[in-house]
């Protein structure tokens, strides 16, 4: 008896099996590449059973024709190909955490590299923070010696009091000062005040006040540590604070406040009193927030902030009045405290490690404060060098890492094109049954010359852009235009359609190993186009009007993942309408106007009618057409989502007959606990996981600065900053969320995030 070939539907392996050894009777069948169970095909049974048997001198006969060719991709099975995918991927997500990882070691350890932070001069000398260590100079700038700061402190402040050190710690809420040679607490604040705090203490009356910048609040202590009491209220009203700052004695022992948000410097007394604002701040460009401040003699200098990082210096008299700004030698992005001694101010400046002197009569700038420093300085920066060049070298390691994925998913891709254009499409269906539209190939090169242009266009434009505002206001006009003409000159030449003649045949081909199955004995196809299910997606199905049932065979990346059928006779009413889809006059500019084919169902068919939606009305008319001359005599055999592995209706549970043979993946959604777009990963979307962890990546780096400053209560919660937290944070939950369902649906069902079988999962978790 001849052998019979038995083609896999998931990997396409196929195999010669005599047909002896083949049952007449329904069997599932076990695929030896991928382990996939499968039903034999009803043609092969019934081919198996009618052969007669010959005798021992007849030549065995060859096996009658099936109703379609079997598919070339029976030499490549896919499965496997799948399973080699997945171990390189796992091996490039491995590579690109630990990239990940040494890219963040690198930049912990350039943040750890020391710089010179809070500063204090006396008549004794200077003191400088740097790392946890405090350095001490003399006036001429020359180091004499040095203290380590309490492991782990976090200062706030340092400052002189009577020739002692002390200094705020913000780890431990606490007021410290150094006392022959060790450090010791004067006032705990736990439970009074935290975050970032600033105080003034008078050991004459043994009085210590603390500006509270969290709770907008002055606290009152002794010396002792006790508690004497607290005052000020929030808010930008005269007498009210809103984080105030750095906090002075006047000449008559009451309290001038930095009132850094209400943009003013206030006098209150010693009892709470207020009883004057001494300067409204006025802002010098987009430098607004008065933070640290310091005296010179009746005038005040202090740090006029942006972000409390860029600073400019300002001096103002004791009128109240600005009297001008300091000439520093670069810009301060990143200021870090400020001091007055003997007619000079001294600034620390984080970003360049230096500290700088400057002369309060004329603002000029005098140059560094010490030499020593600033060679230190230049060592601490060319080590931030090395740490950040290796920061810098693993970022470029990572992306090499990334790289490979995605060629392999660009690899993949292409080679499934290649399989696909290998398959003879006539030889799977007619070419009269392909309803296709025919691609204007100039069109569409005319519209990648326009795209080419426009991209020169602004290459040649962007060196002039900085010093012409009408220019950028023309290039983007003119950028749009063209955009928008090569746009409609895309939609004209039907590269976009999904009913496009080569888009057509293209699913065919990639249906080419389902169709043999998913076809009954006998059943022919008369009619095949490309429509959207869903307009939304923009993801083409191919839609087969056999002899029959009309059948909706959904892609994804070329590949089928969901059939459905529909009796003739099922379908009560066709209508044809335009798609509300987008914007109606841009679309009429465009030219992509959309139509959608409603079919209405008899019960007990689908509760919504179904959509087909396309470009323009000449693919839809058509179909419409067709369905309205078979509707009318056309069988009634309900409308059923067919199983993607045996293509058998689907029952409330699922498939009945290889139900046990599909275990649920739980992978996916671990993965994507973890962080989205892992578990679309592990599904091989490689797109849909890249777009996911990208934007999620983006929302978390956005989100990072305003809630540091909302916990460690450092600046004032706007409007708008509050409105952009809540939407960022929105967006990650609807991020997360979405991956977590899309992640699980595919990997224990097979289905998409937002397919129709979504509903069905809804309902039966409730």
């Amino acid at each position: 008896m001849a052998d019979l070939r038995i083609t896999c539907p998931e990997c396409g392996l196929s195999k010669d099996v005599a047909a002896e050894r083949v049952p007449a009777a329904a069997v599932q069948v076990t695929c030896p590449g991928c382990q996939h169970r499968f039903p034999l095909p009803a043609v092969q049974r019934a081919t198996a059973a009618s052969a007669p048997a010959p005798s021992a001198d007849e030549t065995a006969a060859p096996p009658p024709a099936a109703p379609f060719p079997e598919a070339p991709l029976q030499n490549l099975p896919l499965r496997r190909a799948g399973s080699r995918a997945k171990t390189l991927l796992l091996c490039f997500v491995l590579l690109v955490i630990m990239f990940v990882a040494l890219r963040l070691w690198a930049d912990g350890k350039k943040r750890s590299v020391p710089f010179p932070n809070f500063i204090a001069a006396s008549p004794q000398g200077v003191a400088v923070s740097w790392g946890d260590e405090l350095l001490l100079l003399d006036h001429s700038g020359k180091v004499t010696g040095r203290q380590s700061l309490p492991e782990g402190t976090v200062l706030t402040q340092l400052l002189y009091v009577d020739g002692e050190l002390w200094h705020a710690d913000h780890a431990t809420n606490s007021i410290k000062r150094l006392r022959d040679g060790t450090w010791e607490t004067v006032v705990r604040g736990a439970g009074r005040f935290r975050g970032a705090f600033k105080f003034a203490v008078d050991l004459n009356s043994r009085e210590i006040f603390v500006a509270d910048a969290a709770n907008h609040t002055i606290h009152q202590f002794m010396t002792d540590g006790s508690y004497v009491g607290s005052f000020g209220r929030e808010g930008k009203l005269p007498g009210e604070l809103k984080f105030p700052n750095s906090i002075l004695f006047d000449r008559d022992g009451n309290l001038i406040v930095a009132n850094t948000n209400c943009f003013r410097i206030d006098l209150f007394s010693r009892r709470g009193e207020f009883l004057r604002t001494i300067a409204h701040v006025a802002p010098v460009s987009e430098y607004k927030y008065p933070t640290l401040l310091a005296r010179v003699g009746d005038r005040f200098v202090f740090l006029h902030t942006v972000d409390l990082c860029q600073a400019l210096v300002m001096l103002y008299g004791a009128d109240g009045e600005a009297i001008g700004q300091f000439s520093t030698p670069r810009r301060l992005e990143e200021a870090g405290d400020l001091t007055a001694w003997d007619g000079k101010v001294l600034v620390t400046d984080h970003k360049s490690r230096r500290v700088l002197s400057f002369s309060a009569a004329d603002r000029s700038y005098l140059g560094p404060l010490s030499a020593e420093l600033e060679a230190r300085g230049k060592e601490a920066g060319r080590l931030e060098a090395r740490y950040a060049a290796l920061s810098s070298y693993f970022l470029r390691l990572l992306v090499l890492c990334c790289l490979p994925v995605f060629y392999l998913y660009y690899q993949t891709r292409q080679n499934e094109e290649r399989r696909l254009e290998t398959v003879d499409c006539g030889s799977i269906l007619p070419g009269a049954a392909i309803l296709g539209l025919a691609t204007d190939r100039k069109k569409m090169a005319l519209a990648v010359l326009v795209v080419i242009v426009t991209v020169l266009m602004a290459l040649l434009c962007i060196p002039y852009l900085k010093d012409h505002e009408s220019l950028k206001a023309l290039l983007m006009l003119s950028t749009t235009v063209f955009t928008l003409v090569a746009v409609r000159l895309a939609m004209e030449s039907s590269f976009s359609n999904p009913s496009r003649g080569e888009q057509v045949e293209k699913l065919v081909r990639a249906a080419a190993s389902s169709l043999p199955h998913l076809l009954a004995v006998g059943e022919q196809v008369e009619a095949c186009t490309a429509l959207q299910r869903n307009a939304y997606l923009r993801r083409p199905s191919l839609i087969l009007l056999t002899t029959r049932r009309l059948l909706m065979v959904d892609f994804a990346a070329l590949r089928p993942i969901g059939f459905c059928q529909i009796g003739y006779g099922d379908i009560a009413e066709t209508r044809l309408e335009p798609a509300k889809f987008g914007i109606r006059c841009l679309n009429r500019v465009l030219k992509t106007e959309m139509f959608r084919l409603r079919l209405t169902l008899r019960p007990p068919g689908a509760a919504a009618p179904l959509s087909l939606t396309g470009v323009g009305r000449q693919i839809p008319e058509r179909l419409q057409r067709l369905l309205d001359e078979k509707r009318s005599d056309g069988l009634a055999l309900g409308y059923a989502v067919l199983c993607p592995r045996c293509f058998r209706p689907l029952g409330p549970e699922g498939c009945p007959h290889c139900s046990q043979a599909r275990k649920p993946d739980w992978k996916p959604l671990l993965l994507s606990l973890l962080y989205p777009g892992l578990g679309q990963f592990y599904n091989r979307e490689i797109m849909k996981g890249s777009v996911l962890s990208i934007f999620f990546t983006i929302d978390i780096l956005t989100l990072t600065r305003p809630m540091t400053q909302i916990m460690n209560h450092s600046a004032e919660t706007s409007k708008a900053v509050g409105i952009q937290i809540v939407y960022y944070l929105f967006m990650m939950g609807v991020l997360y969320i979405g991956a977590l369902a899309d992640a699980d649906l595919v990997g224990r069902q097979g289905r998409r995030l937002f397919s129709k079988g979504i509903f069905k999962w809804k309902v039966r978790m409730r």
